[in-house]
């Protein structure tokens, strides 16, 4: 990677998978970075670390990102036996971690804890959050139809670590 400005990013996104005879619930805190390189707009998870995807802005590259995140959910609801299988291959999938993505976040992060570094938009206008409040986790829940409720809906999160 070039020394281009990377921007520590943590997300949240829950998502409904359906599987060979269940409906799972997926929740995830997770991280990634974006950064610019070669003209391109490019968000890389540091955890999971699986993802990578690029766009024209920071706004598309976040929705390849999302996508991508989901595709890869629906691929291993596609080949998993039952719910445990499914469970254990996407907590897998997000314990996967990349020493070089992850040490370019932190670096990311305290150049702008310290003051160093101030976003510039679109970054200036997502809501910061330290990363010592928002852990990184995944929840894969078997969904019983007759337990949901309109209150178990989430909209996705974008924030910068600050």
């Amino acid at each position: 990677m070039n020394e281009s400005i990377h921007y520590p990013l943590l997300f949240a996104y829950k998502d409904c998978i359906a599987g060979k005879g269940f409906i799972a619930s997926v929740v995830v805190s997770g991280r990634a970075l974006m950064f610019r390189e070669d003209g391109d707009w490019w968000m890389s998870g540091v955890q999971p670390a699986a993802i990578i995807e690029c766009g024209d802005t920071p706004e598309e590259t976040a929705i390849h990102f999302r996508d991508r995140y989901k595709t890869v959910l629906f691929d291993i609801a596609a080949e998993a036996s039952g719910f445990g299988d499914f469970k254990s291959e996407v907590e897998q999938f997000f314990n996967q971690t990349e020493a070089e993505i992850a040490d370019s976040w932190q670096k990311a992060f305290e150049l702008i804890r310290s003051g160093e570094l101030t976003p510039k938009e679109p970054f200036s206008k997502l809501p910061k959050q330290a990363p010592e409040a928002r852990g990184t986790e995944i929840k894969v829940l078997i969904v019983d139809p007759g337990t949901v409720s309109p209150t178990d809906n989430m909209l996705d999160m974008a924030l910068i670590a600050a």
